[in-house]
């Protein structure tokens, strides 16, 4: 179980007086779940028992049970949905957890259901977050359902295993495009769609108009050609742009080819599909040879984002996706027209309602082009409702980094099947079709200096990875201060403060003696607030290296949302470092602030001048029990990476010398490990001096 992720671990729950409320020790390794302590409504799950948010009250219900008074449809029902769990109170100092378990309809069922349940459902149970999850666990069901048992599946015996289940047998169902790409993905890698002339056409066409370089036109012509191709975007190499150039081209090769095109844009969030249709609204707008109709369709609980076009020639609509609207009436009937280009983006999620819409059934013919984006962050669960909407003749696009943070899972997948649920592109990456599948490489960062993309080259990314801005740097407008020249007092100082802000250093780690700080560290936040402080009284608002600029002061708004960015991998933490700067900036928008200073999580995609990632954790006992979450390899890649001229991690010399002592912590540590030790191979020893007790400093950079 990832609990250091989505799940809450409890045990030895007892009554605390109030209605259907309980009182639960929280067990080692769930001090630090990714849950807010108001949530709402989560999924209660049991340890050994994966299945229980899908079964009925009325399946676990001891045999001769006195008969429920309520109503038959509350105990058929599934408990992820009967049973509603809210997040009364989370004391992470205590490991206490106060849970208040409901029906909302009847309140006789709690008490019913835990006197005569089999399972003991207040010992050694977990929450997570999971009640759209498990909703739409019955859409995905369908889906499948629809697909069938093709005679091209192949069973997984090590998933079967795990599910108590016997591999089926190869089927007779017919072979739809979703069944192809789950099973024979390698083919569809290797088969060509149209000619390589005109692909490398289409591609030249994006380079000219998106200014792509060699590997993203390579990556563009790929795409065209052929019916499955997967994107290797690692961080900055311009994977948006790609894509928009990618959409560009093929709009403009079907215009001039007098040819339909049905083209669908999906990810796991608006975000990152409201990145790739803005571009290409942008650049359809500005050119008149490619007339288009351009839909973005939305969930019920999301607003829409209005996107702009100033010509006659394309129409762009964002809506919610509601049958009744006529934004979504709009967008059907452009997907049945025979003359038109048609591009929609929606998250991923929504796909299946359009095929739904159009063709009456949950898997059906659409689509030309399916773009999946971000796809390390998609489950192969959730990927089906947008490869459900594939065309025979497709061309399937995946872009991602499987490098970057995958998927979060609450439980551990089954031994030897571990693309079975993870991201999709791991799946297709990982999972044995026959034949391997290379991805395209994307092999230009445009964000990082050298020294921060060489340090990329160590974790996995290939070895042709290059900066195109590689003498990327910090520029100093003054001195950084010293307790001799206006450094304020109250706030740790060390003469290691210029070494760490010299633009020459790029890649630093900061080890110091605090090791009995849990998940959030007072010195360690006073430390961030110092060296932010001083970044601030010294950078300028632009970078060396990145061709002639006019180097000034920036203004709170260029600073707070282009040249800092503080990264933490627990809110208790973010929530200390926020207030030490907001005391120290108190004329500066709060909102500003907050923005500069998150979780791993959150900062994936985003960017800024200076990172410094604090990780906090001294204590060793803490950084035993989450050893995985800390030294994840993904989490370590995604925080570095979102550098572009310096990149400082802090943390606890404890936490530097630990040694992981599970074998997945173990096997992915090394990305932490080898920055600190190996990659950071210069090291200059010094004190800290805050309050009456200087503490122990190493500061080892790059060199």
């Amino acid at each position: 179980m990832e609990a250091s992720y989505e799940a809450v671990r409890l045990t030895n729950g007892q009554p605390t007086g109030a209605p259907n409320e309980y009182i639960f020790d929280v067990l080692a390794g769930s001090t630090e779940a990714k849950l807010d302590d108001n949530e709402g409504y989560l999924a209660l799950g049991k340890e050994g028992h994966p299945g229980l948010p899908l079964q009925r009250a009325k399946d676990i219900v001891v045999a001769g049970s006195p008969p429920y008074s309520g109503s038959d449809q509350t105990i058929t029902t599934p408990l992820w949905s009967a049973l509603s769990v809210t997040l009364v109170s989370f004391d992470r100092s205590t490991r206490k957890a106060v849970l208040k378990l409901s029906n909302w309809r009847e309140a006789a069922f709690v008490p019913y259901l835990l006197a005569n349940s089999t399972i003991d459902l207040l010992n050694d149970i977990f929450i997570t977050k999971g009640q759209g999850s498990f909703k739409w666990y019955e859409t995905a069901k369908n889906i499948l359902t629809t697909v069938g048992n093709p005679s091209l599946a192949v069973a997984d015996n090590n998933a079967a295993t795990a599910m108590g289940a016997r591999p089926p047998r190869p089927g007779t169902d017919p072979v739809t495009p979703l069944a192809r790409v789950l099973w024979e993905a390698n083919t569809l890698h290797a088969t060509s769609v149209v000619v390589a002339t005109l692909a490398a056409s289409v591609a030249a066409y994006a380079k000219a108009k998106h200014n792509l370089n060699s590997s993203q036109t390579d990556a563009v012509a790929h795409a065209t050609e052929k019916q499955l191709t997967i994107i290797w975007g690692p961080p900055g190499t311009g994977k948006t742009q790609t894509l928009a150039g990618c959409i560009h081209g093929l709009v403009h090769d079907a215009v001039q080819r007098e040819q339909p095109l049905k083209l669908l844009v999906a990810g796991p969030t608006y975000k990152a599909v409201e990145e790739i249709i803005g571009r290409v609204v942008d650049a359809l707008d500005n050119d008149a040879t490619c007339p288009a109709e351009v839909y973005v369709g939305y969930s019920s609980s999301q607003a829409p984002k209005a996107f702009s076009a100033g010509s006659a020639h394309l129409r762009v609509e964002s809506f919610k996706l509601d049958r009744a609207n006529q934004e979504t009436q709009d967008c059907l009937a452009s997907l049945a027209k025979t003359d038109a280009v048609t591009i929609v983006g929606t998250a991923m999620m929504q796909g299946y309602k359009l095929a739904e819409w159009t063709c009456g059934s949950s898997v059906g013919p659409i689509f030309d082009v399916v773009i999946i984006d971000e796809s390390s962050q998609v489950q192969v669960t959730t990927a089906i409702s947008a490869l459900a909407t594939l065309k025979e003749d497709a061309r399937l696009i995946i872009a991602g980094d499987h490098l970057q943070m995958p998927p979060i899972m609450a439980l551990e997948p089954p031994k030897g099947a571990e693309y079975l649920v993870g991201s999709i592109q791991k799946y297709l990456l990982d999972r044995p079709f026959g034949g391997q599948i290379t991805p395209c490489p994307l092999e230009e960062n445009y964000r990082s200096a050298e020294d921060i993309v060489a340090y990329a080259r160590t974790i996995g990314y290939r070895a042709t990875l290059q900066a195109s801005n590689a003498a990327t740097a910090l520029h100093l407008l003054a001195a950084v201060p010293t307790p001799a020249s206006g450094f304020p007092g109250g706030m740790p100082w060390s003469a290691l403060w210029p070494h760490i802000l010299a633009p020459e250093k790029k890649v630093l780690t900061l080890l110091h003696d605090d090791d009995l700080s849990s998940q959030s560290n007072a010195f360690e936040a006073k430390i961030v607030a110092a060296l932010t402080w001083c970044l601030r009284q010294t950078v300028s608002a632009e970078l060396d290296g990145r061709g002639t600029v006019t180097h000034a002061a920036p203004t709170p708004d260029q600073f707070w949302g282009r040249c800092i960015g503080i990264v933490t991998p627990h809110r208790a933490q973010r929530a200390l470092v926020i207030r030490e700067l907001r005391s120290i900036f108190p004329s500066d928008p709060p909102d500003l602030i907050d923005s500069a200073v998150d979780t791993v999580e959150k900062f994936q995609g985003g960017q800024r001048h200076t990172i410094i990632v604090t990780f906090g954790v001294g204590d060793a006992d803490v950084i035993m029990g989450e050893e995985a979450f800390l030294m994840q390899l993904e989490r370590t890649n995604v925080a570095i990476s979102r550098a572009m001229a310096k990149c400082l991690v802090i943390m606890p010399m404890t936490l530097a010398g630990h040694v992981p002592h599970d074998k997945k912590a173990l096997e992915t540590a090394h990305a932490i490990k080898d920055y600190v030790d190996e990659f950071c191979n210069q090291e200059i020893a010094d004190q800290i001096t805050s309050g009456s007790t200087p503490k122990q400093a190493k500061l080892r950079y790059h060199r």
